[in-house]
């Protein structure tokens, strides 16, 4: 009963009832007071999902914010991917190289714009600035203007050349 205590005191969200079983208030689930099954919850999928619901996805805005149309992901504005609402899928993104590049990149952008001289800190390395021009090229026109037509992402937003001449016929 003593380490049925000590795991209750490690994982907030477990408490017991009058009639002495323990609830998850996560899941709802009602089990008995036995070590090994409160154990086997704690791993389970139900529970592992559950505690996502609960993560607090809004730190990592403005640049990571919710799908528009998928409610399970969200969507990266700085890399253009979509990640699935998992805690250590998104921290893993904002941890990775191209992201911190592109953040910085953004930062010393509006930094400039802003008549603000950006620090060392904030300078993104040469590569970082090739490899956002490399990025930023493919959506580009001959005009240096950004074009969403070859952005397979914009797809349903964006009609191509062809689809508007043979609603113009």
């Amino acid at each position: 009963m003593a380490g049925v205590e000590a795991f209750l005191k490690q994982h907030k969200d477990l408490k017991t009832t009058e009639n002495g079983k323990i609830r998850c208030t996560l899941t709802g689930h009602e089990m008995p007071a036995r070590l090994e099954l409160l154990q086997a919850h704690i791993e389970g999928k139900k529970y592992r999902r559950a505690k996502w619901d609960q993560y607090d996805f809004t730190q990592y805005e403005p640049y990571i914010v919710p799908h528009k149309k998928d409610k399970t992901k969200l969507h990266c504005l700085l890399t253009k991917r979509d990640l699935n609402r998992i805690p250590e899928e998104v921290e893993g993104h904002v941890n990775g190289r191209r992201y911190r590049n592109l953040l910085a990149l953004s930062k010393a952008k509006s930094d400039q714009m802003n008549g603000v001289v950006a620090t060392s800190e904030a300078e993104p390395t040469e590569q970082a600035e090739e490899e956002a021009d490399s990025f930023f090229e493919q959506f580009e026109d001959e005009d240096g203007a950004f074009s969403d037509k070859d952005d397979p992402d914009m797809d349903d937003f964006v009609e191509s050349e062809e689809e508007e001449e043979e609603e113009e016929e």
